[in-house]
C-alpha cells in the first residue's frame, strides 16, 4: 500500500493546478497580498521526494511569475537537502521576473546577465524528466550532466549545418541524425549504470529527439523544439503576466530566434 501522505500532498498540489488553471480566464494573477497563504502552501511542496508533486507545484508557481520570488527563496533558505536548493533554484530560473525590466526601466548590465543566462540555460527541461520517469534526486544529479554536454554537443553540429546553409539538405541532415544516434549509443551504458531500462528508453529517446518531429520542426534539434513549445505555452497564458514579465517573454522569444534561425531577435 503507498504511503497516505505524499498521495494526500499530490491531491493538494492538483487541487491547486485546477484552481490556477481556472485562475487563467482572469486578467491578471492575484496580488502577493492575497495570494502569499496560497503560495506559500506550494512553496512546501518544493521539497517533495516525489518527482510529481515538485513539478506540479513548480508550475503552480509560475502563473504567478515575479511576485512569488520572495516566498520560493525563503523555502531555498529553509530546505537542507542540497538537492533541494538544486531544485529550487531550476525554479527560480523560470519564475524570476528578469532584474532589467522590474523598475520598468532598461538595466543594461542586468539585461546582458540574463541573456547570457538564457544562453547557457539547460536545453532540456531534467524536472519534468524526472516527473516523466519518476528520478530519484541522485539520478537527477547523475542524469544532467550527461544530457547538458549531449545537447551542447548537439548544439554545436546543429550550427555547422546551420552555417554552411544545408538545413534543408536530405543527405547532411540524414548523416546529422545518423551522428547523434552513434552518440547516443556511446553514452547509453553510462544511463544503464543508474537507470532502469525504462527509464534508459525514455532518456535516449528524449536524445534522438532530432529525428522526429513534423515537417518544420524536423529543422530544428529537439532541444529546440522543446524550448519553442515552452514559450508557446507561457506565450498563450500570458494574461496571468504583468506587463513586464511579457516584455522579458518576448526578449526570450528574440534568443530563441537567434538560436534557432540566426536570425536579429525582434522578440515574439
Amino acid at each position: 500500500m503507498r504511503p497516505l501522505v505524499p498521495i494526500l500532498l499530490a491531491c493538494v498540489v492538483v487541487l491547486g493546478l485546477a484552481s490556477v488553471t481556472a485562475a487563467q480566464n482572469e486578467p491578471a494573477a492575484p496580488k502577493i497580498e492575497s495570494a502569499r497563504p496560497y503560495i506559500e502552501q506550494i512553496c512546501t511542496h518544493l521539497s517533495s521526494t516525489n518527482p510529481r508533486v515538485r513539478y506540479s507545484a513548480r508550475e503552480a508557481l509560475r502563473n504567478y511569475g515575479g511576485q512569488a520570488v520572495p516566498l520560493i527563496k525563503a523555502a531555498r533558505e529553509r530546505a537542507k537537502d542540497p538537492h533541494v536548493k538544486a531544485f529550487i533554484d531550476r525554479v527560480l530560473v523560470r519564475v524570476r521576473l528578469p532584474g532589467w525590466r522590474a523598475s520598468g526601466k532598461t538595466d543594461a548590465a542586468a539585461r546582458k546577465r540574463y541573456m547570457a543566462a538564457l544562453r547557457n540555460r539547460a536545453p532540456y527541461d531534467i524536472d519534468r524528466i524526472a516527473m516523466d520517469i519518476h528520478l530519484t534526486f541522485e539520478q537527477i544529479a547523475r542524469l544532467d550532466p550527461i544530457l547538458r554536454r549531449h545537447f551542447k554537443e548537439v548544439n554545436a553540429l546543429w550550427q555547422e549545418l546551420r552555417e554552411a546553409g544545408a538545413t534543408r539538405d536530405k543527405e547532411a541532415y540524414k548523416e546529422l541524425n545518423h551522428e547523434i544516434k552513434l552518440m547516443v549509443g556511446k553514452v547509453e551504458p553510462k544511463l544503464r549504470a543508474f537507470l532502469d531500462v525504462k527509464q534508459t528508453d525514455h532518456v535516449k529517446r528524449l536524445m534522438l529527439q532530432l529525428r522526429s518531429g513534423g515537417k518544420f520542426q524536423a529543422q530544428l534539434p529537439g532541444h529546440l523544439q522543446a524550448w519553442q513549445r515552452d514559450l508557446e505555452e507561457r506565450w498563450n497564458n500570458r494574461g496571468n503576466l504583468s506587463e513586464a514579465e511579457v516584455e522579458a517573454l518576448k526578449e526570450e522569444w528574440g534568443e530563441f530566434k537567434r538560436q534557432a534561425y540566426g536570425k536579429g531577435g525582434g522578440g515574439k
